[in-house]
Order: C-alpha cells, then sequence, then structure tokens
C-alpha cells in the first residue's frame, strides 16, 4: 500500500469504531473486506465515507467519480487507497 503511514492508521481507528460490537477489538487489517470480515453494510460503509471526509477534509463530491469507486470498494485497503486520492 502506498498510503501514509498515518493516514493507514488513522483510517484502521476509525473503521475499528465503526464495525459491530464483537469486532470493536479484533486486530483490523489492510487485507479485510469490509462486508464479509467485519460486518459493515452498505450504509456502515456509506456512514464510514462521511466520517473519513470529515477526518481528513476529503472532497467527496468533488470527484465524479466516486460512486464508481464506491462500488469497488471491498477491503480496508481499497478505503484507504480512495482517502489517499481523495486529500485535499
Amino acid at each position: 500500500m502506498t498510503a501514509k503511514p498515518g493516514l493507514e492508521s488513522a483510517v484502521l481507528a476509525l473503521v475499528r469504531e465503526a464495525v459491530p460490537g464483537q469486532l470493536k477489538k479484533a486486530a483490523i487489517t489492510p487485507d479485510m473486506r469490509l462486508q464479509r470480515d467485519l460486518g459493515l453494510d452498505s450504509l456502515g460503509i456509506a456512514a464510514l465515507l462521511f466520517r473519513l471526509e470529515a477526518e481528513f477534509d476529503l472532497d467527496l463530491f468533488g470527484d465524479p467519480e466516486l460512486p464508481a469507486k464506491m462500488g469497488e470498494l471491498r477491503s480496508v485497503a481499497d478505503l484507504v487507497a480512495l482517502a489517499e486520492s481523495l486529500r485535499r
């Protein structure tokens, strides 16, 4: 992964806060899948994106390809890469 270490660890922390209760203490890694491994549904992923936008001053709606990118989010690493690509 080419993201800055600080960004990756911050995204991992936000993911940890967003996962269902029984997974909050799990060791979350970039290769974990958002839905299958972490139990996030589409609304949970959308809420996580809005938290990323607020936390990192991202411009979610400034990217015309965002809907396609959101559909490709499968893993924590994908989420980190998206956050890196949207940084202002």
